[in-house]
């Protein structure tokens, strides 16, 4: 008997005869062909990113922000004006609140009026880690060297923190205003001294 031919599903079986890669790559549409490319490239894409990546050289983490300056980390209040005291000729007290958004220190309190001489009362400077009553000591030295009303709308103080040291100007409000003027016109007239002249 002689040898029965093979079929052809055997032929494909064996492999003599499959149709090589470029052959299927070939026998498919355009359209399969653009969309395999296109996902072969995104694939090497990240691949290549992936190793850049992991090549980079490392970077310490960066440094966390610092305080604010000064003058932003606090704010001020006034609580009013005190009574005239017995400490010494003309002196009164003023009040404030400081409030720190981070540890600030008061180091200097002032005015322009020639007439008031300001200072910090107590412990100098004045640490404020949150919020603290800062009192200051006024003093009138000089009648004369008060504008009429004796108003001190601005009071400037000056303040530290990690960041450096500024001065910063507050104005306390019009109450404040009338009420140191008060303060100052029986002040004076206590003394004796030229009264000065409301409005």
């Amino acid at each position: 008997m002689g040898e029965r031919p093979s079929s052809s599903a055997e032929v494909l079986a064996s492999g003599s005869e499959r149709p090589g890669i470029g052959e299927q790559w070939h026998g498919l549409s355009r359209r399969v062909r653009r969309v395999v490319g296109c996902a072969l490239a995104v694939v090497l894409l990240m691949a290549l990113g992936s190793y850049a990546y992991a090549q980079r050289p490392d970077r310490p983490p960066p440094s966390p922000p610092g305080p604010p300056s000064p003058a932003k980390a606090v704010e001020m209040w006034s609580t009013g004006v005190g009574d005239l005291t017995a400490k010494g000729s003309g002196t009164f007290t003023l009040g404030f609140v400081a409030n720190s958004s981070s540890k600030v220190t008061v180091e200097r309190v002032r005015q322009t009026y020639g007439g008031i001489e300001l200072d910090l009362y107590g412990d100098r400077p004045v640490r404020v880690p949150h919020e603290r009553r800062v009192t200051v000591d006024a003093r009138i030295v000089s009648c004369q060297g008060l504008p009429a009303d004796a108003r001190m709308p601005v009071v400037e103080f000056t303040v530290r923190n990690a960041r450096g040291r500024q001065t910063f100007r507050f104005s306390p409000g019009e109450r404040y205003a009338q009420a140191l003027a008060a303060t100052v016109r029986s002040a004076c007239a206590r003394e004796g001294r030229p009264v000065p002249a409301g409005r």
